[in-house]
């Protein structure tokens, strides 16, 4: 049976200190699309665009230092491109880069390809492999675990040619290999996430029913059998992001409607619920969830708060707020760290041009 304990920390904070973040910027000094950050390592990945003129654009994927910012080398650069973008997915726990080429007609907006490359590993500077998921020439990831422990990456993807049918796809991105793909229920979505667990071999997953007063489900899924079992419900509404502490089995999740996060004993199905200090409504919800397994923390984003600001909190995996870091300027997309340098690095959400680095 689920056992559930709600624990209100609204207003609330744990050595609570203001940011006084680094900002980096790509080397075009252009709009960043996405990055990925070696959570171990030294570098970074980057990709950006610069708008040139008559539909043209300068776009680049870069590596750059974690330490300084500065451009450790172009990956990809194409000065007069009309329709390639550079999106840089993740570093991997054995520092594997992953990134896609996409090809898009601009005037529609439609992607006509997608390729997938792999760095191998980053510190390379230098493209080594293709990774080449079963999903076609267009062909979009929604979600990927970031259990960084497993050598087994699960992915969620859809082939664009044929609707929105949704596929997950267990793979080794380094080897480029892949377990067979499991179609999956149409309550599974583009909204949907995806975690591993390596102990039990099973991915987690999450869907959400368009009601803002329901409650979030998670599933697991087996892709050997291809057994999708419901697993628990946490918080209300829109379920954000999740990370595991694969060492304790500690799944976190975010969820809108009730600004909280939860923590789920995966071995035990207990939920610990945690409504977000300096939060009011739903619009002060957590954002981005993240686990630093060297520093035992889990990092969440909160784009907007009651004080005005973006915050970041750090919390141990008992639902204790270590930290909270105020008077940031976090967007709505990814948060990266590395556990060496105990550094987070977010996209600004009033400068899309840089990078907000945040000592934690």
């Amino acid at each position: 049976m689920l056992r559930s304990a709600v624990i209100f920390l609204a207003g609330l904070s744990a050595a609570a200190v203001s940011a006084d973040p680094v900002e980096y910027h790509g080397a075009l000094n252009g709009t960043i699309l996405s990055f990925a950050i070696d959570r171990t390592g030294t570098e970074g990945m980057l990709g950006e665009f610069v708008k040139i003129d008559d539909g043209k654009y300068d776009a680049a994927l870069e590596t750059f230092d974690l330490s300084t910012g500065a451009l450790i080398s172009f990956i990809r650069r194409r000065p007069n491109s009309t329709g390639h973008d550079y999106l840089p997915f993740a570093v991997l726990g054995d520092h594997t880069g992953l990134f896609a080429e996409e090809k898009t007609q601009r005037r529609s907006g439609l992607i006509s390809e997608v390729l997938y490359e792999t760095i191998a590993p980053l510190g390379a500077n230098a493209v080594t492999g293709a990774w080449t998921p079963p999903l076609g020439p267009r062909s979009n990831i929604i979600a990927m675990s970031r259990n960084t422990a497993a050598d087994t990456t699960m992915f969620l993807g859809q082939q664009t040619q044929t609707g929105r049918q949704l596929y997950l796809i267990g793979s080794d991105v380094t080897a480029n290999t892949f377990q067979p793909r499991l179609r999956l229920p149409k309550r599974f979505n583009d909204t949907s996430l995806v975690e591993y667990d390596a102990s039990t071999g099973l991915a987690i997953l999450s869907n959400y029913l368009s009601c803002e007063t329901c409650g979030a489900r998670l599933w697991t899924a087996d892709l050997a059998t291809g057994d999708i079992q419901p697993l628990v419900k946490v918080g209300k509404g829109f379920l954000a992001s999740m990370a595991l502490d694969q060492d304790d089995r500690i799944l976190c999740t975010t969820t809108v409607t009730d600004f909280s996060l939860e923590l789920t004993d995966l071995a035990t199905h207990a939920t610990q619920t945690i409504v977000l200090p300096n939060a009011a409504s739903a619009d002060h919800a957590g954002y981005w969830v993240s686990y630093d397994a060297v520093n035992r923390l889990f990092l969440v984003s909160q784009p907007m708060s009651s004080t005005g600001f973006s915050n970041l909190y750090a919390y141990a995996p008992d639902g204790t707020l270590v930290e909270t870091i105020g008077g940031l300027h976090l967007s709505y997309s990814q948060v990266g760290f590395n556990s060496t340098l105990r550094k987070a690095y977010a996209i600004k959400s009033n400068n899309s041009q840089k990078l907000e680095v945040i000592a934690y």
